[in-house]
């Protein structure tokens, strides 16, 4: 019996923490479009993306794009750095600004902005961008990462 109530208290304990690591997942809904690929669903955000570009010395541009949903959006805010990979994780890098992000932000339905930084080491890179897309009353956060550039 004692056996008994500590296998039971253990899979309580598990089964709690499984619960609460999948309980606080957000669900994204998707569409298949005719080129095979998922697609996923935003409420006021129809597309976005974010391009990484390296030089071979090490000059990288980032070029982030976002267009709302429909006219009901008001504003678009961006927040984006450069992640260089490290092993198996990816650290945001240095890119001469105070706290290593660009902000961008429109008071419109369209968002674009590029911005350049010197790399100070050979590695491999991607952008992170976190955009927030704004209407009267909601918004909503959408973080897009671009594909990986190396130097």
């Amino acid at each position: 019996v004692k056996r008994m109530k500590k296998t039971i208290s253990l899979l309580s304990v598990a089964m709690a923490f499984i619960m609460c690591l999948f309980g606080n997942a957000t669900s994204v809904l998707a569409f298949d479009d005719p080129g095979n690929t998922v697609t996923p669903y935003y409420d006021y955000t129809q597309y976005v993306t974010s391009n990484l570009n390296i030089t071979s010395s090490g000059r990288a541009t980032v070029t982030i794009h976002c267009s709302g949903a429909s006219s009901s959006v008001t504003k678009i805010k961006a927040e984006t750095c450069i992640q260089r990979k490290v092993g198996i994780i990816w650290v945001k890098t240095d890119i001469g600004t105070s706290d290593d992000y660009w902000y961008d932000t429109a008071n419109s339905v369209v968002l674009n902005a590029s911005h350049s930084a010197q790399l100070s080491k050979s590695a491999t890179y991607r952008a992170k961008t976190v955009f927030t897309v704004y209407t009267a009353n909601d918004s909503e956060k959408i973080t897009m990462y671009s594909g990986t550039d190396s130097y």
